[in-house]
């Protein structure tokens, strides 16, 4: 039986071909994540910083409240 080279190569460019496609692919869908992960983390410390606001506009409440009496 002879083998035809022609087509081994054909496959393996193929499979190179189809590999980078894969990779491109990957790549896209990790920089998708990396950026939903950023804007959580951005969404997360805005909450901190709010809740952190709140407590300091409720703890000079108190303490206005306290000078008035």
């Amino acid at each position: 039986m002879e083998i035809n080279y022609n087509i081994v190569l054909y496959i393996g460019i193929a499979l190179i071909i189809g590999g980078f496609i894969l990779f491109l692919i990957a790549q896209h869908f990790e920089r998708q994540a990396d950026i939903r992960l950023f804007k959580l983390q951005q969404l997360a410390k805005s909450f901190d910083k709010a809740k952190i606001n709140e407590q300091q506009k409720y703890t000079l409440k108190q303490a206005r409240e306290e000078l008035q009496k």
